[in-house]
C-alpha cells in the first residue's frame, strides 16, 4: 500500500509573492532589473508566441479573462543576500506580451494599441502575481522549470479550428 508521505513532492513556489497590476508592470520590471533580472535565461525556449497569440492573450485579459497570472522567478539569494541571478522560470511569453502591449506594440480589438484606448489608466484587476523562489542551485531551478513546463499538450491549430467551427455552427 502506498503511503501519502511516500509520494514524491514537486518543487514549491517559494514564500514571496507580490501582485503587480499591468499598469505598474514596467516600473516593477525596472525595479527587478536592479536585482539582475534575466528574462530569457538559456533554459527558456525564447520568444515563441506569434503576434496572433499575443493579440488573443491581451484581448482575453482585457475582456475579463483570468485576471491574475502567475509569473515564476528564482534568485538563489532572494530576501537574504540577493547575490544570485533573478531568472524568469515560467511566464516569459505572458510577461513579454504584456510589456509589448504596454509599449503600444500589440494592436487589439481591430487594430487599437494601448494609447488609443480611452478611459485613463488600465483596470488594476489585470495583474501578474510575481512568485519568487530562492532555490539554491541551477539544477533545482531546472527541475522546477521542467515540473512547470513538462506536462500537458498544446492544442493544435486543427483542434482549435474544429471547435471554432462547432461554435460557429451553434451561433449561425
Amino acid at each position: 500500500m502506498l503511503n501519502w508521505k511516500d509520494i514524491p513532492q514537486r518543487t514549491r513556489d517559494g514564500n514571496y509573492a507580490v501582485d503587480v497590476p499591468w499598469s505598474d508592470l514596467e516600473d516593477s520590471i525596472e525595479r527587478y532589473n536592479r536585482y539582475g533580472l534575466v528574462m530569457c535565461p538559456d533554459f527558456q525556449r525564447g520568444h515563441v508566441w506569434t503576434m496572433a497569440q499575443r493579440v488573443a492573450y491581451v484581448e482575453s485579459k482585457l475582456s475579463g479573462g483570468v485576471p491574475v497570472d502567475i509569473i515564476r522567478l528564482n534568485q538563489s539569494g532572494w530576501m537574504t543576500d540577493f547575490k544570485g541571478e533573478l531568472v524568469c522560470v515560467d511566464g516569459l511569453q505572458r510577461l513579454t506580451t504584456a510589456l509589448m502591449f504596454l509599449r503600444d506594440e500589440i494592436p487589439v480589438f481591430g487594430g487599437h494599441v494601448r494609447s488609443q484606448i480611452a478611459g485613463g489608466r488600465m483596470p488594476n484587476e489585470i495583474t501578474f502575481r510575481l512568485q519568487i523562489n530562492n532555490l539554491p542551485t541551477r539544477a533545482a531551478v531546472l527541475t522546477w522549470y521542467l515540473e512547470r513546463n513538462g506536462a500537458g499538450t498544446p492544442h493544435s491549430p486543427e483542434e482549435l479550428a474544429r471547435v471554432a467551427a462547432l461554435r460557429q455552427a451553434e451561433i449561425a
